[in-house]
């Protein structure tokens, strides 16, 4: 946002207020240029579970049409499969639904504070700006939850993403959702929203 200039006339005097901000894009639910956030997703099953596609420290509702996917020998993916001490686990994909973008689970043997592990988790990534940070209660535990902008410059468009890092006996995991773009996000925060509020610890 650029400068913005006011000259009011008050009485015999002229007062000149002058006002200067820069900002980064504000984080909303609702991107700028978009409509109203997407309708509750519904629960088509539960992933997590020993005999689901992916088997993880936590279980969670699944979005309709939402194909989850084991991810088999992460350690040879390198930094796709492994990030601050976190292993990629389990890739939800979106584009049966229609949306372009994944939900992605992270599993470690981080203890202690979901804000601890998130932020090892956000130390190794480079091209995050403007985090906003929150905490969530899920599963009767205190969760560490960011939204953020995701700005590589090899990349046409900033996007927003958000994590959330949920602590377990077994260790920290993290959700993450991606998406194409910024409406790609929204439409796709439904089945996140529905993840958090479902989840639960064995």
């Amino acid at each position: 946002m650029g400068g913005i200039k006011s000259t009011c006339l008050v009485a015999f005097a002229v007062v000149t207020l002058t006002a200067a901000c820069t900002s980064e894009p504000e984080l909303t639910a609702t991107p700028p240029g978009t409509s109203a956030a997407p309708a509750a997703a519904a629960s088509a099953g539960r992933v997590g579970g020993a005999d689901s596609a992916c088997k993880l420290p936590l279980s969670f509702d699944l979005a309709d049409k939402w194909k989850p996917k084991a991810i088999e020998d992460a350690e040879s993916l390198g930094s796709l499969g492994n990030q601050g001490g976190f292993t990629a686990a389990c890739e939800i994909d979106a584009k049966p639904a229609g949306h372009l973008g994944f939900l992605r689970i992270w599993t470690s043997t981080k203890t202690g504070s979901a804000r601890a592990a998130l932020d090892d988790f956000l130390a190794a990534d480079r091209h995050i700006t403007v985090p906003e940070h929150s905490e969530a209660q899920v599963a009767s535990t205190t969760a560490a939850e960011v939204t953020y902008i995701r700005d590589n410059p090899n990349a046409e468009v900033k996007k927003r993403e958000r994590l959330l890092s949920v602590p377990t006996p077994s260790g920290a995991v993290v959700l993450a959702l991606g998406g194409f773009d910024d409406d790609e996000h929204t439409n796709m925060l439904p089945a996140y929203e529905l993840a958090k509020k479902s989840l639960r610890i064995p």
